[in-house]
């Protein structure tokens, strides 16, 4: 008779499933654990004014003394843009690759942050409480990525990270199976892998097609050619830089993120820059047909080079007639409408662009059914957990492992905060811990709840109204009340609304019997949507004013 351990294996998942984005794992043995990425998710189109969005810490912040460090399995924003939040309420050793690393420390030292941040190697195992962790290279499009091979007292567990298999990747390097074999030999418990692309058949192209299509286009391109892609997509900006070099054409960078990325990359050695890459201001001199730029902005995001450019504010570059713009990014969820309108300002001001399915210049970093499927016979797991894609994706990838021989009852598909557990014999769902996404506004944490939010909406939608009373100290008007309005309704156009809107304060204020901020908020808010149909932000004012006898007009 087997006797079970007393201690279970617990997979936690804080953010990074059933969405694109918040990448955080939770690995759990005993009374020590690990955590695998930090990352932040981009908000929606229908969350104005928030910036990022985390995973709920709580979890973590109660068991500080159990956690023996944060692993990064890349740089993307979304694996490592939470350290810079979680760092200031916990302190443990960071581990990662160099570049990964790098863009880490960067971000972390512009918020005065610094950080215990040790290096992580594809060659030795790094041990850390009750795990010993092995890091194998895998394709994707930034420098330094690996996949984890997570030994636990109950077995490995394989977290692949984002991956793609590329045989030809611009670095040279492609996923390391054989690596990965020899680390997995033994068996595997549990696979968790990246499901972005679990909808889309075949393999992802490889990224030496995209280097192939933007030859012709620079040589053909009349006048100057402007790329944009991602600032830490270092192999496309080679790609570029190459192109470039070869139709005699020099390169400049447009964007912040980008010239630091690139400086970077290449104190690193990951980027060769060719014939040497010009500073935007003396690019500016520059025959038209002998430059290429490099910008950010292929998600429309208002203040990237690309928008700036498309709307006639940047600095530099104004879009002209002859220019070529090519948008070499995939433009993720919920971006599509911002994108959208930056291509169409851009063809507005006469440039050509190029973008979607028009030519082969962008591929996923992220593998397809086929990829998946080469992992999943690669890696054998006993358990299947998909990670990292929204519920259709994660679905999607169960039912490919289910194609490949693991049975139902040993794949998982868990939502964020939902436990996963093995405790030598069995494998189940746990509880759900209490976790609750915190939104970030500029650098307020939690600060954006949902009433914020229908706040915002409104007043992006239906303007505000400020209602000032003048009132004595018996609580009476004591004068006429002052309506102010902004992106509701025009002042001078609308002098029997407001006249309106008056009296009935003054029936509000009869009839509640005293004035109050509520009383007044919620019934001229009731009377504009009879009148308007529609919802502005009422702000009442309540000014105290002296008055004869302490009377004043009857209300």
């Amino acid at each position: 008779m087997t006797t079970k351990p007393l201690r279970t294996l617990r997979i936690l998942p804080l953010g990074g499933l059933g969405e694109i984005g918040k990448n955080m794992t939770v690995i759990e043995y005993g009374r020590k654990l690990i955590v695998v990425d930090a990352g932040v998710m981009f908000p929606s189109n229908d969350m104005p004014g928030v910036d990022f969005i985390l995973p709920d810490y709580n979890y973590l912040l109660e068991r500080k003394d159990m956690i023996c460090g944060i692993i990064l399995t890349h740089g993307h924003l979304d694996h490592i843009g939470g350290l810079q939040f979680l760092l200031q309420q916990i302190s443990v050793p960071v581990y990662g690759t160099p570049f990964t690393l790098a863009l880490a420390e960067a971000s972390l030292l512009q918020q005065g942050i610094q950080a215990d941040l040790r290096p992580l190697s594809e060659k030795k195992p790094l041990l850390v409480g009750p795990f010993a962790i092995n890091a194998y290279h895998v394709t994707h499009s930034i420098p330094d990525c690996v996949g984890l091979v997570i030994e636990t007292p109950l077995g490995k567990i394989v977290h692949t990270g984002d991956f793609k298999i590329d045989p030809t990747p611009v670095d040279g390097r492609p996923t390391d199976f054989k690596r990965l074999a020899a680390l997995t030999r033994d068996g595997v418990l549990a696979l968790l892998a990246d499901s972005t692309n679990a909808d889309r058949p075949g393999r992802t192209p490889s990224d030496v097609l995209v280097g192939q299509a933007f030859e012709p286009l620079f040589l053909s391109a009349p006048g100057r050619i402007i790329v944009a892609t991602f600032a830490s997509h270092i192999a496309r900006i080679q790609q570029v830089i190459d192109a470039a070099h070869k139709a005699g054409r020099q390169v400049a960078l447009a964007g912040r993120s980008l010239n630091e990325n690139v400086a970077l990359a290449q104190n690193l050695g990951y980027i060769k820059p060719g014939l040497g890459l010009v500073p935007l201001e003396l690019a500016m001199n520059l025959p038209e047909s002998k430059l290429v730029i490099i910008a950010t902005g292929t998600q429309g995001e208002p203040t990237s080079a690309l928008s700036r450019m498309a709307a006639g504010n940047h600095p530099l570059v104004s879009i002209q007639s002859g220019d070529t713009v090519l948008v070499s990014g995939r433009v993720i969820p919920g971006k599509e409408e911002s994108m959208a309108r930056v291509i169409n300002q851009l063809f507005t001001r006469g440039a050509f662009v190029i973008y979607g399915s028009m030519a082969p210049i962008h591929t996923s970093g992220h593998g397809a059914q086929e990829d998946m499927r080469q992992m999943l016979e690669a890696v054998k797991p006993h358990f299947f957990i998909p990670i990292h894609g929204e519920a259709r994706h994660l679905h999607l990838h169960s039912r490919l492992a289910g194609e490949v021989g693991i049975p139902e009852q040993r794949r998982f598909i868990l939502q964020n905060y939902q436990v996963w557990e093995f405790d030598g014999v069995q494998a189940r769902y746990g509880e759900t811990v209490p976790g609750q996404d915190v939104r970030i506004d500029g650098r307020l944490l939690d600060d954006v709840n949902e009433t914020v939010l229908r706040d915002r909406e409104r007043l992006a939608t239906d303007g505000f109204v400020v209602a000032v009373l003048p009132v004595n100290k018996n609580g009476k008007l004591a004068g006429r009340p002052q309506i102010i309005s902004r992106g509701f309704i025009h002042m001078r156009d609308s002098e029997t609304l407001l006249d309106q809107a008056s009296l009935e304060i003054k029936r509000l204020m009869q009839q509640k019997g005293k004035t109050t901020h509520d009383a007044i908020r919620e019934g001229l808010g009731e009377f504009f949507y009879r009148q308007t149909n529609r919802r502005p932000v009422v702000l009442p004012s309540i000014v105290k004013v002296a008055s004869n006898n302490g009377s004043g007009p009857d209300a």
